[in-house]
């Protein structure tokens, strides 16, 4: 009687159990009695569905090579289902749907919500066990993961094979790829920038100041992008948003110029992306205009970086020719500033059957940080870094920057600050405010024989999760060192603000590094260029005389380096200094390193056709005074005879060596010499 008892209990328990994991339908004969509660979960429903339905046309599926960021309609779609699970929580394709949604927006959430789908209709939708294992990934269970990843490639038909097999295999090696990079730590701090920036919607791309003192960055909530920039004034913050004329629908800030004046960014439309360029006039940005072919294609264009000159432009594409997805491409630009007519792709050293992105580009050139899906990710896009060999004028095999720079989630933005110790980033990690957030790397100097440790901090700004990892190797990741050059551009006589063109020179190479403009209200500019170089920097405006300065930076040097330059204006009299004008000892001829200042000076005659100079040469007071006046009326007159060789009019000219006799600057010290061995022009008439 007991047993029997016991059976019954048993039985009732299992009907009941059975009951509860029903699969619930919205239906009429399911809400007897609850008619205003059905309602009210169908609109929830149609209303979710209707975001699930654009983000669906816009991005058909993760294995899909997506340009635009859909997480603002599932976030939306989200909200709505959410409303109708509260109804009804026992509806397998809901509970699916809700746990899709979460994949794209908080990964970490979407377990519970596909483990009831299955348990209540194990075939709702195949691609629950795909969603399965990319949460499972997510939080670095990766033998859960790949187990259902496994399933999932059972579920699939030969054509359905055909299209997700492969991708399906790519997460299943990230899951292979991620123990042996996260077990091996790089020695950095990783720090989310906390709720100044980052909120519930997405925020990546940014792009820093040297003093960390303006972020630019994007920021895509209501389903519409918006370029923002944060200004830290002391502990308070400002944020702007930039207005472009709107010519062009959604847009992505993808590069800025040192001096800010130059931006470009993307655009999409109806699934289809292009690059634009845009320049700053008076405070405004001007009307925006699509770059030509061949860098532009019928195909899709998404990231850029151009190089400080302007002369070579990175950037990724879809284009059919590359080795799968996007790649990224190179395209030169010609003295006419037109694109050349071939571009070059960076080959298998850097582009996958995957999608890479270009992010960054060190000022020589020779280094770029990059986001792939390829190569060894240990999970979505992770940021890589290559070499370019000037032997065999390659591109190096990419080089994974180490974890806990990369994660499990998407890093799909890296921007380095000078000197390489810090970087900002963009990633989809665990543990942020929702989407994408941006984060600050700092790399420790000193190597300390400890453990790894994981720590939650509280900053005094923000609250969000601080990763400290602390292990023996330093696992390089930088390229030569950077220095910021900054300074400010002013009328001598007024002391006002003046937009002028400023070409940074190697004077080694004869090479320009970087071209920009000083900023019209304020005068000043800001620029990069590697340590380990002489540079010359030519500045130019309209109605001035040019002006020259000489920049030292070697190996070692301090890495901020400013000058206040006086434009002269181009009057009888007016006077100024060639600082980069050079003669080996003893020698009248200048050096080749001169050749683009005696450029400079033969455009500014050409350009002034009227104006006559007078060029004259000062010495230090080493040596005696007779072979001082001699060496510097030689030198004079090498100037001088370059510029008749070059065209121009030997009566527009007069030369004087002056020797000793006009130190502007005390001969006693080292620098004061250097300073009174000088060539001067003065402008005679008009």
């Amino acid at each position: 009687m007991k047993t029997s008892k016991y059976i019954i209990i048993i039985f009732a328990l299992s009907f009941f159990t059975q009951l509860s994991a029903q699969n619930i339908h919205f239906t009429t004969d399911n809400f007897i009695g609850r008619e205003a509660a059905l309602e009210q979960a169908l609109r929830a429903l149609h209303e979710g569905d209707g975001y699930y339905t654009q983000a669906k046309n816009i991005c058909p599926s993760l294995a899909a090579s997506c340009i635009t960021d859909v997480s603002s309609f599932y976030n939306q779609a989200l909200s709505s289902y959410l409303t109708a699970q509260a109804i009804n929580s026992n509806n397998a394709s809901l509970n699916y749907r809700i746990g899709e949604c979460y994949i794209y927006v908080e990964k970490n959430k979407a377990i519970p919500y596909l483990e009831k789908a299955l348990s209540l209709d194990e075939r709702t939708n195949a691609n629950a066990y795909l969603f399965m294992g990319i949460a499972y990934q997510y939080q670095s269970m990766f033998t859960e993961a790949v187990s259902y990843y496994q399933k999932y490639k059972t579920k699939l038909t030969i054509e359905q094979f055909n299209e997700y097999g492969s991708f399906v295999d790519r997460l299943i090696t990230e899951c292979q790829n991620a123990p042996a990079l996260i077990n091996a730590p790089v020695r950095v701090f990783v720090d989310n920038y906390g709720k100044a920036i980052n909120s519930a919607a997405s925020e990546y791309h940014p792009i820093v100041s040297a003093g960390e003192d303006q972020i630019y960055f994007n920021r895509t909530e209501n389903n519409s992008n918006r370029i923002t920039l944060l200004s830290k004034n002391g502990q308070s913050y400002d944020t702007t948003y930039i207005t472009i004329p709107k010519t062009v629908p959604l847009t992505t800030l993808l590069y800025l110029s040192d001096d800010r004046n130059y931006m470009l960014f993307s655009s999409s439309k109806k699934n289809k992306t292009d690059l634009f360029e845009t320049y700053q006039e008076d405070g405004k940005w001007t009307k925006p205009k699509a770059l030509k072919r061949p860098v532009k294609s019928k195909y899709n264009e998404n990231s850029a970086y151009l190089s400080p000159n302007g002369a070579v432009l990175f950037f990724s594409s879809n284009r059919p020719g590359g080795y799968g997805g996007f790649d990224i491409y190179m395209a030169r630009r010609n003295e006419k500033g037109k694109w050349e007519k071939t571009i070059l792709n960076l080959g298998a050293g850097v582009n996958t059957r995957y999608n890479e992105h270009i992010s960054f580009v060190s000022t020589d050139g020779y280094t770029i940080y990059f986001t792939s899906e390829g190569h060894n990710s240990i999970g979505g896009l992770d940021i890589f870094k290559s070499d370019y060999n000037t032997t065999t004028n390659t591109w190096s095999e990419a080089v994974n920057v180490g974890y806990p720079i990369n994660s499990i989630g998407d890093e799909t933005f890296f921007y380095p600050l000078p000197g390489n110790q810090v970087f900002y980033l963009s990633s989809s990690r665990e543990g942020g405010f929702g989407g994408q957030d941006i984060y600050r790397v700092n790399v420790m100097k000193a190597e300390r024989n400890i453990i790894s440790t994981y720590e939650d901090n509280m900053l005094a700004y923000h609250s969000p999760r601080f990763l400290e990892y602390i292990i023996e190797p330093i696992v390089q990741i930088r390229s030569s060192t950077v220095v910021t050059i900054s300074g400010m551009v002013v009328d001598k006589a007024s002391q006002q603000p003046v937009q002028a063109k400023i070409s940074i020179i190697d004077n080694s190479k004869g090479k320009v590094v970087a071209e920009f403009e000083s900023n019209r209200e304020t005068g000043r500019f800001t620029a990069t260029v590697p340590e380990g170089a002489n540079y010359g920097m030519t500045i130019t405006a309209t109605g001035y005389m040019f002006q020259s300065e000489n920049i030292d930076i070697p190996y070692g040097s301090k890495k901020e380096h400013s000058r206040f330059v006086e434009l002269v204006p181009l009057d009888v009299n007016a006077t100024i200094t060639l600082r980069n004008i050079f003669f080996d000892f003893g020698s009248a001829q200048p050096t080749p390193s001169s050749k683009y200042e005696l450029e400079q000076l033969y455009k500014m005659l050409e350009s002034q056709p009227t104006v006559k100079i007078e060029i004259s040469g000062h010495t230090d007071n080493r040596g005696s005074e007779e072979a001082n006046m001699r060496l510097s009326n030689l030198r004079a007159k090498s100037v001088v005879d370059y510029l008749v060789k070059a065209g121009i009019d030997p009566e527009r000219l007069s030369y004087i060596g002056y020797g000793l006799k006009k130190p502007i600057a005390t001969n006693v010290t080292a620098e004061g010499r250097r300073m009174n061995r000088r060539t001067e022009i003065r402008i005679i008439s008009r």
